[in-house]
C-alpha cells in the first residue's frame, strides 16, 4: 500500500479483502476503473457499494492531510464514526487509488455487528445518509445516488424489525411496524423518493409494499425471509 501511494501520488489508498465466514471464503470482484483516479464520487460509490469504503482498516491516509484539515472521530455517533471519518477525509482529496489484491482477511462471526440488531439503527443510518447528502451537494454532484441510499435505509430499517436477534414478540413487531410507517417523516419521504430512485429492486420495494399499508409490508418481509433461506 506504501509502495502504491508513492507510485501513483495518491492521497487515499484502499485495497481489496477477503471475508471468511463458516470456513468458506469470498473474494470481492475486481474494480479496475478505480485503480488510479481522480473521479472521486465513483471511487466513493464502487466502495460504498461494495462495502470497502466505512471501513479504516483496508486504507492507507496522508497525515498531513489529517492534521491541516484537522479531520477527528465523532464521538456523537455510536456506529458510523468510521465513515464519517472516511467523508471529511475524502473531501479534501483530488485523487484516489484503489489495490485489486486481497491484502486483508477479514473474519466475519456470528456476534459481528452487522449480525447484532439495534433499536436505532435506522436513525444512525439515516444521518450517516444526511452526512453523505451535505458532501454531495457541497460538491455539486448528482443525487441520484444519495436517493438510492435513502431508500436503502429505509429498506433496511423494515427488515431491522424482523431481524431474528430482535426479542419482541410478533405482536410487539407489529407495533413497532405501525410506528415506523405511521410517522409523517416516512410518508413524506416515501413519497419523495418514490419519484426520484433508480435502483430496480428498492423502486420495486417502494412502489408495490411500502406505500400499500402493513400487509403489503409483512408480504415483502415473508418474501425477503425466503430469498434469503
Amino acid at each position: 500500500m506504501v509502495t502504491n501511494i508513492l507510485k501513483t501520488k495518491s492521497e487515499l489508498v484502499t485495497c481489496a479483502y477477503k471475508t471468511v465466514y463458516n470456513k468458506k471464503i469470498w473474494d470481492l470482484k475486481e474494480y479496475r476503473e478505480i485503480e488510479n483516479t481522480k473521479n472521486i464520487k465513483k471511487y466513493l460509490e464502487i466502495l460504498k457499494e461494495s462495502y470497502l469504503f466505512n471501513e479504516l482498516w483496508n486504507k492507507l491516509y496522508i497525515l498531513e492531510i489529517i492534521k491541516q484539515n484537522k479531520i477527528y472521530f465523532d464521538r456523537n455517533y455510536e456506529l458510523g464514526e468510521d465513515f464519517i471519518f472516511n467523508i471529511d477525509y475524502i473531501k479534501n482529496i483530488k485523487q484516489a487509488s484503489y489495490i485489486n489484491e486481497a491484502l486483508y482477511i477479514y473474519t466475519d462471526g456470528q456476534e459481528g455487528l452487522n449480525l447484532k440488531y439495534r433499536k436505532n439503527k435506522f436513525e444512525i443510518e439515516y444521518k450517516l445518509t444526511k452526512k453523505l447528502e451535505e458532501f454531495y451537494k457541497e460538491k455539486g454532484y448528482n443525487l441520484d445516488y444519495i436517493y438510492n441510499r435513502f431508500a436503502r435505509v429505509y429498506y433496511n430499517g423494515i427488515l431491522n424489525i424482523y431481524n431474528p436477534n430482535n426479542k419482541a414478540c410478533k405482536k410487539e413487531k407489529e407495533n413497532q411496524l405501525k410506528e415506523f410507517i405511521n410517522k409523517d417523516k416516512y410518508k413524506n419521504d416515501l413519497k419523495i423518493l418514490k419519484g426520484k430512485v433508480t435502483d430496480k429492486k428498492f423502486k420495486i420495494a417502494i412502489n408495490y409494499f411500502f406505500t400499500k399499508g402493513i400487509f403489503p409490508i409483512k408480504i415483502f418481509v415473508f418474501l425477503n425471509n425466503i430469498r434469503k433461506s
